[in-house]
């Protein structure tokens, strides 16, 4: 029968390789192996690095570039509005300063008034007054309980 035959001819076969002596092949060459491994291993890293930082430069430079370019169609297409706000702001300043200087005269003259002085010195005595006893209320009020007797009772 061809199949058996066939079948003791492998079975021969690896009867022959297995009996052989097995040959390890020298250290130098399993050192070159793994070097050659290891500097493919670095060179696909090295292209994947340059790759990433290529398209994270390109995709930052887009964003940018977008944003120069909205920004800049902005700007022209409202220059107007632009004026128009940088005259409410001058109009604006204007009105504070004018608005600093009258108080500051009406409190330049107020000072010059005897019974105004006495009048702020009588107010800032009350509110340290009151605010050095709303201190000491505070202060009572968070102190803990010494004598809990009247408590429990």
């Amino acid at each position: 029968d061809a199949c058996q035959a066939q079948w003791r001819l492998w079975r021969s076969l690896d009867a022959e390789l297995s009996a052989a002596p097995q040959v390890a092949p020298p250290p130098q060459f399993v050192a070159g192996v793994i070097r050659r491994v290891q500097q493919a291993e670095r060179r696909r890293q090295l292209q994947l690095g340059v790759t990433l930082g290529a398209l994270a430069f390109i995709m930052w430079l887009v964003g940018l570039t977008g944003a120069v370019v909205v920004l800049g169609a902005l700007l022209y297409n409202q220059m107007h509005g632009a004026v128009e706000l940088l005259e409410q702001a001058t109009y604006l300043w204007t009105g504070l300063m004018i608005v600093v200087r009258t108080v500051g005269a009406a409190l330049v003259s107020l000072a010059e008034e005897p019974t105004t002085v006495g009048a702020v010195l009588l107010y800032v005595v009350a509110s340290l007054l009151i605010l050095g006893a709303w201190t000491r209320f505070l202060r009572r009020s968070l102190r803990p309980v010494e004598d809990k007797e009247w408590v429990t009772g």
